[in-house]
């Protein structure tokens, strides 16, 4: 899932900058070349210039821009910050030649270059724009509305001109396209206020066809980064990523979700015993359980403690149905207990691919995972395969008979996808040991 490859970013060039100053200057300045009576009947003139705004980025932005060709501009606080209003930041500029040369400047251009068109939007939208859900530039200029509408279509975006029928004949100009489009206008244009660039929380609805193309070696080796984003989604070129979700439940410990998520394990070695007590329970209703949906059940500490072949065993004593979801190659240890179709159960081993290592993943994981596939694939009993879409995918479902569920394996790694794994059920005859079979009816359980 994801929006498709990021546009390339706009040039520092001397098109780019003045059409920024153009947009930023046209939208959100002042420019004053007034003449007025001087006492003793002398004419003189009044030259002015003065930008005034709440976020800093784009005033030093502009400041910037117009040191580069020689204008001077001293800032100042235009107004203070009051209980519903921000401080105001401004700067400004005075004389005949630097006001007469700003407004050559920012002229509108007879054949407008790209560079200058990516500048203008970029500082129209720092100077009128908004984004929440959609991207807008609202202006009531003719000249301002026309010309953002024509560089968007000069650069391809899609746009639709709504206006609000007020007296000043204020126009909303609207992209079109989603978020697919709302970053390809970031990223073509490059505004300088980011408070305006976030998307959290934005829903992701893309068209873009994403696939891996090709897999080609370098021919060396480079560094490899872990991004880490504490809990939430990152997009890394296009692509939705997701980092570790069970590293907030750290915090339930009174651990913290970094260095101690990456170097303190808590192990419940009394598990089995929790895991048989809570199973034999009246209340227990019997429910699938899925293990390995939080922490990695095969991680390292497994090998150690051992605590998996308990877990199982209490599992298959109450023909309890289970999945395991897992990147671990340590379930390769349990494949031959009963549970995992042994003698009881003649299940049937069903794997998913689609998934990718994960960072800090040992170097031997993946010819180990496809070991494990190829380990399922050797299982005398029948099996089967499914390859979930990226994104969401249909469980493999019990027939309508009654039976009950074991898990023989899950997933062959494919280093190259980029999906995740999905937990996989196989569904095997009702052939149960005779502790289960003389389980009594189970009650009704309490809610929560």
């Amino acid at each position: 899932m994801g929006v498709g490859a990021f546009a390339e970013p706009p040039k520092d060039c001397p098109d780019y900058r003045r059409g920024y100053l153009c947009g930023m200057i046209r939208g959100d300045g002042s420019l004053r070349d007034d003449a007025y009576e001087r006492v003793g009947g002398w004419d003189g003139r009044i030259f002015s210039f003065r930008l005034a705004l709440v976020d800093q980025e784009p005033l030093d932005r502009t400041r910037d821009y117009l040191a580069r060709v020689g204008i001077r501009t001293a800032e100042f606080t235009f107004s203070e910050a009051t209980a519903a209003r921000r401080r105001m930041m401004a700067i400004r500029s005075h004389g005949r030649d630097q006001v007469r040369f700003i407004e050559w400047l920012i002229r509108w251009p007879n054949s407008p270059s790209t560079d200058w068109q990516k500048g203008f939007l970029a500082g129209i939208f720092d100077a009128e724009g908004s984004y929440s859900g959609s991207l807008r530039i609202a202006n009531a200029d003719r000249a301002i509305v026309g010309w953002t509408i024509a560089s968007m279509a000069a650069l391809g975006f899609g746009v639709a001109a709504e206006d609000r029928d007020r007296p000043n004949g204020l126009t909303y100009v609207r992209l079109r396209g989603g978020l697919k489009e709302v970053l390809r206008f970031f990223h073509t244009t490059d505004p300088a206020i980011t408070r305006t660039r976030t998307i959290d929380g934005t829903a992701i609805k893309s068209n873009a066809r994403l696939k891996v193309t090709s897999i080609e070696p370098l021919g060396l080796d480079l560094p490899m980064f872990d991004i880490t984003t504490g809990t939430g989604d990152f997009i890394a070129n296009g692509v939705v990523s997701h980092n570790c979700f069970a590293r907030k439940s750290h915090t339930y410990l009174d651990l913290d979700s970094g260095h101690d998520f990456d170097s303190k394990i808590v192990v419940k070695v009394n598990a089995p015993d929790l895991v048989r007590r809570e199973l034999a329970a009246p209340r227990w209703r019997g429910e699938h359980i899925a293990m390995g949906t939080n922490v990695d059940c095969y991680q390292r500490a497994e090998g150690r403690y051992r605590l998996m072949p308990g877990i199982l065993a209490a599992l298959r004593d109450t023909a309890n149905p289970f999945s395991i979801l897992t990147k671990g190659t340590l379930i390769l240890r349990d494949l031959d207990l009963p549970c995992c179709g042994g003698s009881w159960s003649r299940g049937r081993p069903a794997r998913s691919a689609g998934w990718r290592c994960a960072p800090r993943s040992p170097r031997q994981a993946c010819p180990a995972r496809c070991s494990w596939g190829r380990s399922c694939r050797s299982c005398p009993t029948p099996r089967r395969s499914w390859r979930p879409p990226c994104g969401r995918s249909r469980r493999p479902g019990p027939p309508r008979s009654r039976r009950s569920c074991c898990t023989c394996a899950a997933a062959r790694g494919s280093g190259s996808s980029a999906g995740w794994a999905r937990p996989t059920r196989a569904w095997c005859p009702a052939t149960v040991p005779s502790t289960a079979a003389a389980r009594t009816p189970r009650r009704p359980t309490r809610s929560g």
